[in-house]
């Protein structure tokens, strides 16, 4: 059962990783004084270089979350169903 909670915690966080882009890439690019939008990477100049690519490819790689979270979500149902039975068992 532990290798099977590992398994499944391990696919719910990769499928959840776009979303995560995502998010870093809208909290990010304000704070740098940055625009970042689904039509082409802008320049955007730090201290470690032009970071504008690396910004865009995480927006845009956020519309993986629309494959992905259909996913997470019947992981999550399944390992709940899983998780349910075996403590209905008494092996939790």
């Amino acid at each position: 059962m532990k290798m099977f909670r590992w398994i499944a915690g391990l696919s719910l966080l990769t499928a959840l990783l776009p979303l995560l882009g995502l998010l870093i890439a809208l909290i990010a690019a304000p704070q740098l004084g940055c625009v970042v939008d689904e039509g082409s990477p802008r320049p955007c100049e730090t201290a470690i270089g032009d970071v504008g690519g690396l910004l865009y490819t995480l927006h845009v790689g956020g519309w993986l979350t629309l494959l992905t979270l259909p996913f997470a979500g019947g992981l999550g149902i399944a390992w709940a169903i899983v998780e349910i039975a075996r403590a209905a068992r008494g092996k939790g």
